[in-house]
């Protein structure tokens, strides 16, 4: 990380020769190499340690989760009762003397309902938990893309830091040159433009590499990080047996399977509150006063208590509602089962195009790597040494620098393409 910290210095301390000139830039670039380090911070992680975070930080997984939570909890109330009523009665309701009764009653639903809410609760259980899996999936989706887009960007200002010390060097030269009369003024020029762009270009980097810092950061609750950064730019791992069932682990089509779930509970529902409730009683009473039985009279006071048991049945009348319930609940179905089809397509056209460009990345990308990579560094060698020898005109020299530097572009570029593919299909099925 040393290493390519100081790749980046040579452009953060670069903003001198705006005001100062490019020697500035030179001895600036010289003074501040070895302060390097007080720029970045010592905290290192890798992409899955960045993952983790993002898991554990990240505001839309923490409300997702909480949701989960709130949505088990409430899996208790399929057994809820309705409340018990109790009624006391004291008074003249029997006679002239004063009587105490009290009435206890319950409603029961009928027994299967109780079954279609668990039912339900389970069902919405589990979409809740696809839909925090789908979050996490695309937090992880946009963390590994945040990281593969920052790991190229400092390859690149790797190659431009290098092609900028060439163009600070040579720049040197064709000065010397130009004062002793062996380069032109046009020559001199050409060095010093260039010297300039490749500079300013790195100025650019740093800005977007500071952007996606500051991105991923955010999506991982983090402040100041680093990431490790390769030598060389290499493929991700991809596996493709790993996608035989395609359309088996998409979190998307299992996501509308469990919404259909849930309407299927839901109409289970809306037909068992359409069955009787039951409703139990007792009721205790006194009845104060003369009473006869089997031809004899008796005294009866408050303390002596007649006691009954009630059974009755609640027969719903709203049998139309529920009807309409049951049938807009099968036409939701419906729908549903529509989508999947529909989805299940999209899923097949959209893993078909990504397998398409990831073949179509994978051999540009082994071009560059393998062949046109490895012929531009020979190229940059050879031409260094030609025109030091004086063989090549420093026109030629430049042309050949700007074709080592649009290959190195070009490779990353495929390289950022191809590793951008693989995750885009892994996240295509939760992986």
């Amino acid at each position: 990380m040393k290493k390519i910290n100081k790749y980046i210095v040579l452009f953060v301390v670069g903003f001198a020769p705006i005001f100062g000139g490019l020697k500035a830039q030179e001895s600036e670039v010289v003074k501040e190499e070895a302060s390097s380090e007080a720029v970045f911070t010592n905290l290192e992680l890798n992409e899955e340690e960045l993952i983790a975070k993002a898991m554990e930080h990240n505001s839309q997984i923490k409300m997702q989760t909480l949701e989960l939570k709130a949505t088990k909890s409430l899996r208790a109330t399929a057994f809820e009762l309705p409340k018990t009523e109790i009624t006391a009665q004291y008074g003249h309701y029997d006679g002239p003397d004063n009587n105490l009764a009290f009435e206890i009653s319950q409603t029961l639903p009928f027994p299967t309902l109780f079954w279609a809410k668990a039912q339900q609760m389970k069902a919405g259980s589990q979409t809740a938990e696809l839909r925090l899996e789908i979050q996490k999936n695309e937090i992880r989706q946009a963390v590994r893309i945040l990281y593969e887009e920052l790991r190229h960007k400092l390859q690149q200002i790797h190659y431009k830091d290098r092609l900028n010390a060439v163009y600070i060097h040579y720049h040197k030269l064709v000065a010397e040159r130009y004062k002793l009369g062996e380069a032109t003024k046009q020559e001199l020029t050409i060095c010093k433009i260039k010297k300039n762009k490749t500079f300013f270009d790195g100025q650019k980097l740093l800005l977007e590499i500071k952007d996606l810092y500051r991105k991923l950061g955010l999506l991982c609750g983090l402040k100041a990080f680093n990431i490790p950064v390769a030598k060389t730019l290499e493929a991700r791992s991809f596996e493709l047996q790993e996608f035989s069932e395609p359309m088996s682990e998409n979190l998307k089509v299992k996501l509308l399977n469990s919404q259909i779930n849930e309407l299927r509970a839901e109409k289970n529902v809306s037909l068992s509150e359409q069955l009787p409730d039951i409703t139990l009683g007792y009721q205790n009473g006194s009845a104060v006063g003369v009473h006869t039985i089997a031809g004899k009279d008796f005294v009866y006071d408050i303390n002596d208590r007649l006691s009954s048991f009630s059974l009755g049945v609640s027969i719903p009348l709203n049998i139309f509602s529920s009807r309409a319930k049951v049938k807009a609940t099968k036409l939701k179905v419906q729908a549903k089962e529509i989508a999947i089809s529909q989805a299940d397509k999209e899923v097949q056209a959209d893993y078909q195009k990504l397998m398409d460009k990831y073949v179509k990345d994978k051999y540009h990308y082994e071009h560059y790597r393998f062949e046109a990579l490895p012929e531009a560094e020979e190229l940059l060698k050879l031409a260094e040494e030609s025109y030091k020898l004086g063989e090549t005109s420093y026109l030629e020299y430049v042309q050949a620098l700007e074709t080592v530097d649009d290959i190195r572009e070009t490779y990353i570029n495929y390289s950022l393409e191809l590793n951008l593919s693989i995750i885009n299909i892994y996240a295509l099925f939760n992986k």
